[in-house]
């Protein structure tokens, strides 16, 4: 409890009412709400804890900026904490509800580095390297 007391004097209005709401309406653990919090933070800096100020671009601006920064899991942390957040601003209606989809998906795949598909070249040298005298 004293870990979640000394992270709550560094919070903000907004941000200490989110983890209040969070721990109300979903039973969020504290370990969750102290990453989420990560994020937050750094967003609400930008717009000087004014949830009115934020729009579509920059919170695709903060994602982009953010997974530039961070690997994929922690971008993937930070888009959830941002959905999170943004569900409660529209519950609360500090915020326009077109906002919620407003948060890009962070695409990872496994296999993204194979090629889609092979040149025609490719393919010929490809097959002429297989030795065909064995299976």
């Amino acid at each position: 409890m004293a870990r979640s007391a000394k992270l709550q004097a560094h919070d903000g209005v907004l941000l200490a009412a989110f983890c209040q709401w969070m721990r109300q309406q979903r039973g969020t653990a504290d370990s969750t709400l102290y990453n989420y919090k990560r994020s937050l933070r750094d967003l609400l800096a930008r717009v000087d804890e004014d949830p009115g100020a934020l729009d579509a671009e920059r919170l695709r601006r903060f994602v982009l900026e953010t997974s530039q920064k961070s690997g994929w899991a922690a971008t993937k942390k930070c888009t959830t904490a941002l959905r999170m957040f943004l569900r409660f601003l529209i519950a609360e209606g500090r915020c326009a509800a077109e906002l919620g989809a407003a948060v890009p998906t962070v695409a990872h795949w496994r296999l993204s580095a194979l090629p889609r598909y092979l040149q025609s070249e490719d393919v010929d040298r490809l097959i002429a390297s297989c030795d065909r005298t064995s299976a």
